[in-house]
């Protein structure tokens, strides 16, 4: 590919920050046999870590990843010591076997692959990883901006990260094959690692002040695509990183479309867990998120991506961004899933139950069409199951159902599922006085209200009204309450 034509301005900035960064990605293939050969302990040969279990001192705190430095331990003691990346006394760090836990290579995480592994390489050189003579570079580098910018948080697993872009690739690909010249950038191989994160002098600082104030924005501005790697869609690690949340400014800045990656297979199956535990906790994760929370170590760092935020975008438009791109994987997602449960054969409980909580977050997020096609599956199946006649949860679905036409104004046949459902409950419960039926009398109060039939729905209202204030259940205690402030506010005529 022919290099890129960069415009002055930007040539400029570029050139502020050349000694300790490269705008040209490094081959995902080459990545993927790296990867492969650290696992095999044929790179990082040796290398041992452990996560300490426990507080072992100001800096290493639990959870931390050391270096196990030595193979032998105080016979006396049962104690070794560790390497500690970044600790400023420089000093190892001991500790006993019992206060820490093996890691396994499977287990390291991005920050572990550029503390362990990067920097060692580089270290003596004091150069990009992309300068070694390990890599060809006509074959294993990239050309200035080719390919993608990738953002990921340095606490998510390598792994996970190569998973969640071999998956795409191939995906976009379509022939399930990730092509040759496939370029992705990441920062801890194509930044300078010893001079970003050692002592460095007032030039390098200056460049370093350069890169993350600017060079990183130019980067997701000028590269082909700009790839955000989330390790779950339930508080996504990047999301309580600050530097994190910098490139997603960025994105949004440069207007560079934002592109979420998962581990497919992974997330697909957490989905579909909290799903069939209720519709709800999905969109309530999603719409809890809180990235005006970010931490990082740098705390000048914190205050200039804070201040830039709240003077420009904005924490809601942030959050906004990051949410319509969480809510269309969660559709494609729901859809993906949904397919599976309906092309199955056999009839259960909980398959019925999967489709109705999957239609109940459908209509949820506005995708009526598909919600109706989920509640008629999950209706199916429970029809199928024992008790057809008192089955509350065919009286449920066929509510939902209702909900949905009324959504889309078509309110009559709202009315008519809304029936057969009122007819289900007094089956069911053997008596119209039960909470199930007076929610489903307010129900059918609203649409008659909603196609101007006053007296009618001010009947039906009254009629939940009684029934909800002759129960002594607690979960229907605040029920009349409510009906009658909806009846007010809705026709206060009504109560003159």
């Amino acid at each position: 590919m022919e290099e890129s034509v960069v415009p002055n301005e930007i040539k400029e900035k570029l050139d502020q920050s050349k000694r300790i960064v490269k705008y040209r990605g490094i081959s995902l293939q080459w990545l993927i046999r790296f990867w492969g050969n650290i696992l095999d302990n044929k790179i990082a040969i040796d290398v041992e870590l452990v996560v300490a279990t426990e507080l072992l001192a100001e800096d290493v705190w639990k959870g931390r990843t050391m270096q196990v430095i030595g193979n032998e331990s105080n016979i006396e003691t049962d104690q070794r010591t560790g390497h500690v990346p970044y600790r400023k006394s420089k000093k190892l760090q001991p500790f006993f076997v019992d206060q820490v836990q093996s890691k396994s290579r499977s287990e390291w995480t991005i920050g572990d692959v550029c503390d362990f592994v990067v920097i060692p390489m580089v270290l003596e050189q004091q150069c990009i990883f992309l300068d070694l003579d390990i890599l060809d570079p006509e074959i294993d580098v990239g050309t200035q901006f080719e390919g993608a910018f990738i953002s990921q948080a340095r606490s998510c697993r390598f792994q996970d990260l190569l998973t969640a872009l071999n998956a795409y690739y191939s995906n976009k690909s379509g022939n399930g094959s990730i092509p040759k010249c496939t370029f992705v950038w990441l920062d801890l191989f194509c930044a300078n690692q010893p001079l970003l994160t050692g002592d460095s002098s007032e030039d390098i600082i200056k460049q370093r002040c350069a890169l993350l104030s600017e060079g990183f924005h130019i980067a997701i501005e000028c590269f082909e695509e700009c790839l955000f790697f989330f390790d779950s869609w339930i508080d996504p690690a990047p999301l309580t990183r600050a530097w994190c949340i910098w490139e997603i400014y960025g994105a949004i800045q440069s207007r560079k479309p934002m592109k979420l990656i998962f581990v497919p297979e992974n997330e697909t199956i957490n989905f579909t867990a909290v799903l069939c535990n209720g519709h709800k906790k999905i969109v309530e994760g999603i719409l809890n998120l809180r990235p005006q929370e970010a931490e990082c170590f740098d705390t000048d760092g914190l205050k200039m991506i804070r201040a830039r935020v709240e003077s420009t975008v904005g924490w809601l438009e942030l959050k906004q961004t990051v949410v319509e791109q969480l809510m269309t994987w969660l559709i494609q997602v729901t859809q993906a899933v949904v397919a599976d449960f309906i092309n199955q054969t056999e009839t259960s409980d909980s398959r019925a139950r999967f489709l109705n909580q999957a239609g109940r977050l459908l209509k949820d997020i506005g995708r009526y069409d598909q919600a109706m096609a989920c509640f008629q599956h999950a209706l199916e199946s429970f029809r199928c199951l024992p008790r057809t006649e008192e089955n509350c949860d065919v009286a449920a679905t066929l509510e939902e159902m209702a909900s949905v036409q009324v959504a889309q104004g078509t309110y009559f046949q709202a009315l008519d599922l809304l029936e057969e459902c009122l007819g289900i409950y007094k089956a069911a419960h053997d008596t119209e006085n039960h909470g199930d039926v007076a929610s489903t009398l307010s129900n059918m109060a609203t649409v008659y209200e909603s196609i101007g039939n006053y007296d009618k729905a001010l009947e039906l209202n009254q009629r939940s009204l009684g029934i909800l204030e002759s129960l002594n259940d607690p979960w229907t205690l605040s029920k009349p309450y409510m009906v009658r402030r909806t009846m007010f506010f809705s026709h206060p005529h009504w109560f003159e």
